[in-house]
Formats: structure tokens, C-alpha cells, sequence
């Protein structure tokens, strides 16, 4: 027997035994599917015909089949084996062991879970079964007869399994996610009036009646809406008896597990200055109650994700529900954080444990995982607006976002507040080295960089070379020689690098001719720098100031910070696409 898989529970999938893929043409799909529901018995080429072309096949539809099976065939030798479909007296049949089939493997598992006496076991193996579908059946197989006569009964299977799933989870009391989940599943199914008692049923459990008669009123809302009846006698019996505060129908909430979230970065230390933003902070605590978004942006190494983090383990006690926290890698050496995965990362959390399929059911999920919930949401080092906005949680959650760049989207059409975060001031940069040193080091932070990134590279600089008095060091750092060489290093150069990534090629052109100057320079003369018109410049330092990378003052003036200035100069290559 072939070790073929095919997968018909979402889009159509065909792997061979070596993990190859093999990706039929859409009649390919539709016989394939044909053959694989009748697994090990004869479709008649009528039928065949029938489903490939409806009412209206050509003149040589037989011959035509043949040359799809032909090219079936040979798309799906393994090995040099014999071919897996074989001719049979008038039609075709699938030979392969029923595990190679999605379909198959489901039943198999549904049927196992029937036969067990154990719940938890039961349980387990529905889980695993509805694993198996990665969207609707035959998703993409373009068959009209196929997908009326088959798959509502395809559907209907998956959802009995998910139903007795959900009865098991309700009845063990494991109600950690289930909330979120049955959101989804009626947002996506709302006429299903047994999914919409199971959410009224959790919500119960998880000490929410309120929101239980909530969902009953959506519930009768869209059953008159779209088919012009009420709910039926057991969804209205289930509302008569949260409104009369039934017990029964809390008895599993002693075993109710609520998973609360406690993820935040431990605080780095030292930790100095940043009393303005920290007051920025509680102020936006206490005027939305715990509620909104703020956006803590500033340059690459400014320690934002410091200063966050330092606020919020000030504040744990404002969020009893918990702490979300996610590295969306916005600016680094991998690829951005997609919000698929992200939102995979956040529901999990929550306690979450089968994911929604495709990001749209997982925004929805998240939303209902923390609905109700007072619950702090920390998204960190983040690349723009359109990697945020399907992570935001709705009202009732506070979420801060990190970035270099200035996500005025948010700012400008989300409502959200921004805090800046700068370079710190001598005297904390001072007092920041002294801590990290042990010894006075005033003169040091004087020629320092205040970027607390920098800060503790040259601190652990200046400790490395222990041979060396601070004041010698500190003498070496006048000189640009020296300035250059810590600039040049690995970290601070990949830090500057990630950041011009993120910027057009004409916008960093403008910032290496920028990096030659040792002042700041006006509108004109960056056009004349660079040899473009004012609008084209002034477009470019928008996209560097919108990552931090230059400072545009109200009167047209440009500067660049001494560290961007020196990386331009000593480290950036003359061809960033030889190093991003």
C-alpha cells in the first residue's frame, strides 16, 4: 500500500511518503476527491464525468477522463510503485490504507472516542480528530455537485464532534478557553442553537450569567433575523434558568480553570530616570481606567522596552486578570512576528488550547478570551500599524505597543495616546554608569551616548578592560577613533541597521550624505545634498523621522543624533543590500 496522504478537510492537500507536495489542476482536484471519498470502491466514469463537468461534459468526455487519469496517475507514482488508481470495468477505483486519507483518519478517531468509557480519553481523541480539518471541506475543489450532496454531511460530522467535545470540556469543568472558543464557533455557525447553549452554559460556569443572558438575546435576534422563528423549547428553558439562578447550572465551577496570564520580561536593573514617562503612564492608566492603547516609541536602544516593563510590574495589582506579553520582532535579524502567529502566542496564553484556523477567527477569539477581563496586553518591538491592529483586544484592555517607529495610524485614526521616550539626560546617564560600574563616573556619561542600550555596551566595555583606569578610558572615548570603534560594534551597528531596514533606499541615501555634517542642516540644503526637490527630501526625512533615525524640528531644521551620525559615517555600507 501507497504511504500517500490526502487531505480533503480544507484546501485540497496531496503529500508523497518523501514530503513532497503535489499540486493537481482543479479537474485533478475534483477527480482525486472523487475517488478518495469512495476509497477502495469503483466510480463509474459517468459519475466521474458527471462531476467534472456537470450537465454539460464535451464530446469525448470518456477519452478526456482517461488523459486526467493518465496525468493523475504519473503525478502520483511513489517509488516506481503501481500506480495507486486503478481501472476497473468501467470506472476507476483509489487503493490506499485509510490513514493516508484525512477523511478516514477522522472517522477513525471519532469512532475510537465513541468506545471509550473514559471522558478524558473521549475527549483527547475528539480533539485530536478536529485537528485534522484545516478549514471547510473540499475548500478548493471546484465541484458544485460535491460539495451539495457531500459535504453538509462532512460538516455535520465535524460539528457532533465538536459539540461532544465542548459537553466533555463543560462536564470536567475545563472551561480555560472554552469562552473564546464557543464565541467563535457561533460567530462562524450562528444558527446552530446547541453551540449557542454550550456559550451560555460556560459563561455560567465561569461566573458570568449576565453575559450568558447577553448571548441568549444575540441568539434570538439572529434566529428571527435570518429564518423568522424563536429559540427552540432547550435554549429557552437554559435562559429560564439562568434568569431563576439555578445551581445546578454552576456545579462544575469548583473545578473551573481560568488561566491567568503572567508573562511579562523581568525588570532590567539598574533602572534610572524616566519619572516623566512613568507619570505619562499611570496618567493614561487613570483616565482610561484601564483601557485603550499607548504607544512608547522612540529611537533604537532608548530602553522602552525597559521603561515598559519597569511600569508595568508597578502596576500588577491594576490587572488581577493578568499580563500578556509578545515580541512581535518588528526590528531585528528574522522576519517580523505575522499576526497570525502572534495571536496564536496571546491565546495561548490566555489558555486557549485549539486555535482558530485562520487570523480573522483568532482576533474574534482573543476578543472574547479577554472579554470581561481586566488584563494588561504588552506588544513589544513592533514593525508598523498594520502588523498591531489584529492583536487589539477592543475596550476593557489596556495595551501598550513599543516601537522605533511612530505608529501615527494608531495615533491619528485609533484613538491611540503616544509617549516618546528620548535619550536619557547626562546626569541619569551619569548616574546609570556609576551604578553599573561602581564607581564615579560623571566624566564618562559626559561623552557617553545617553541611549541606555549603548550606555550598558560601554559599561560592560569599560569593565572588560579592567586593566584600564576609567579616566584613561574616558579620555580614549574624546576621540573619534575610539567613538567609531564602539559604534562599529556588532550590536550597536545591527541595531542601527534593523532600523534603516525599515526605510525606503532614497531615504537612506539621505541619511549617509546627512551623516557628513557635523550640524544640522535646513530643508534646502539636504535637497541639494542629496540632487532631488524639497518634496522628494522632505518625504524621505519624513520616513527617517518616523523610525527616529533623524529629528526634524518645527522650523525645517534636520539633525541626527551623534550615534546615527557616526554609524553613517563608519558603518553603514555604501550598498545596504550587500547587508539587509
Amino acid at each position: 500500500m501507497s504511504q500517500l496522504r490526502i487531505g480533503l478537510l480544507g484546501n485540497f492537500e496531496v503529500t508523497t511518503r518523501d514530503g513532497a507536495k503535489v499540486t493537481p489542476t482543479g479537474k485533478q482536484r475534483v477527480l482525486l476527491a472523487s475517488l478518495a471519498l469512495r476509497r477502495g470502491r469503483t466510480v463509474s466514469v459517468e459519475e466521474i464525468t458527471e462531476r467534472l463537468w456537470g450537465d454539460g461534459p464535451p464530446a469525448a468526455s470518456a477519452t478526456t477522463v482517461r488523459g486526467h487519469v493518465k496525468r493523475l496517475r504519473q503525478a502520483l507514482v511513489v517509488d516506481r510503485a503501481d500506480s495507486v488508481i486503478q481501472s476497473i470495468d468501467g470506472g476507476y477505483r483509489l487503493e490506499v490504507d485509510r490513514e493516508a486519507l484525512d477523511v478516514c483518519a477522522f472517522d477513525l478517531l471519532v469512532q475510537r472516542a465513541a468506545e471509550t468509557d473514559d471522558p478524558d480519553a473521549e475527549a483527547e481523541l475528539l480533539r485530536t480528530a478536529l485537528n485534522l480539518w484545516r478549514g471547510p471541506a473540499l475548500a478548493d475543489v471546484p465541484c458544485e455537485s460535491l460539495h451539495r450532496e457531500v459535504v453538509p454531511a462532512l460538516e455535520e460530522q465535524r460539528r457532533q464532534a465538536l459539540h461532544r467535545r465542548i459537553e466533555l470540556d463543560l462536564a470536567a469543568g475545563r472551561l480555560a478557553g472554552l469562552v473564546a472558543e464557543l464565541h467563535t464557533v457561533v460567530a462562524e455557525d450562528p444558527l446552530q442553537e446547541r453551540f449557542w447553549a454550550q456559550l451560555m452554559l460556560a459563561l455560567c460556569r465561569a461566573g458570568r450569567p449576565a453575559e450568558a443572558l447577553t448571548q441568549y438575546e444575540r441568539c434570538r435576534e439572529v434566529l428571527a433575523g435570518q429564518l423568522g422563528v424563536d429559540p427552540g423549547p432547550r435554549l429557552r428553558e437554559l435562559h429560564g434558568r439562568v434568569l431563576a439562578e439555578d445551581p445546578a447550572l454552576i456545579r462544575a465551577r469548583d473545578r473551573v480553570e481560568i488561566t491567568v496570564p503572567r508573562q511579562l520580561p523581568s525588570e532590567v536593573t539598574p533602572f534610572v530616570g524616566r519619572a516623566q514617562e512613568i507619570a505619562a503612564l499611570d496618567g493614561v492608566l487613570a483616565e482610561r481606567r484601564g483601557s485603550g492603547v499607548v504607544v512608547v516609541d522612540g529611537p533604537a536602544g532608548s530602553g522602552k522596552t525597559a521603561l515598559v516593563t519597569r511600569w508595568a510590574h508597578r502596576v500588577l495589582g491594576e490587572f488581577p486578570d493578568g499580563q500578556l506579553y509578545c515580541d512581535l520582532g518588528g526590528f531585528g535579524p528574522e522576519a517580523p512576528t505575522d499576526p497570525f502567529t502572534a495571536l496564536g502566542t496571546l491565546l495561548l496564553g490566555m489558555g486557549t488550547r485549539d486555535l482558530p484556523p485562520c487570523a480573522g477567527s483568532r482576533s474574534a477569539a482573543l476578543r472574547s478570551a479577554v472579554a470581561g477581563r481586566r488584563v494588561l496586553l504588552v506588544l513589544d518591538n513592533a514593525r508598523d500599524a498594520e502588523q498591531v491592529r489584529p492583536l487589539l483586544p477592543g475596550n476593557g484592555v489596556l495595551t501598550v505597543i513599543t516601537s522605533r517607529n511612530q505608529l501615527r495610524a494608531l495615533v491619528a485614526g485609533g484613538g491611540a495616546r503616544r509617549i516618546t521616550v528620548e535619550e536619557l539626560a547626562e546626569e541619569e546617564t551619569a548616574e546609570l554608569l556609576t551604578a553599573l560600574l561602581g564607581q564615579d563616573a560623571r566624566e564618562l556619561a559626559a561623552v557617553a551616548t545617553g541611549l541606555p542600550f549603548v550606555v550598558r555596551l560601554l559599561a560592560e566595555r569599560a569593565d572588560r578592560l579592567g586593566d584600564v583606569p576609567l579616566a584613561e578610558f574616558t579620555a580614549g572615548m574624546r576621540e573619534d577613533a575610539t567613538r567609531a570603534a564602539v559604534v562599529g560594534e556588532h550590536q550597536v551597528s545591527a541595531l542601527l541597521r534593523w532600523s534603516c531596514a525599515a526605510v525606503p533606499d532614497d531615504a537612506v541615501a539621505l541619511l549617509r550624505l546627512l551623516g557628513t555634517r557635523a550640524d544640522s542642516v535646513g530643508l534646502c540644503e539636504a535637497a541639494e545634498l542629496l540632487g532631488r526637490s524639497r518634496a522628494e527630501t522632505d518625504r524621505m526625512l519624513d520616513r527617517l523621522a518616523e523610525v527616529h533615525l533623524v529629528r526634524v524640528s518645527g522650523r525645517g531644521r534636520i539633525t541626527v543624533p551623534p550615534l546615527v551620525r557616526a554609524f553613517a559615517r563608519t558603518a553603514m555600507p555604501p550598498d545596504r543590500h550587500s547587508e539587509m
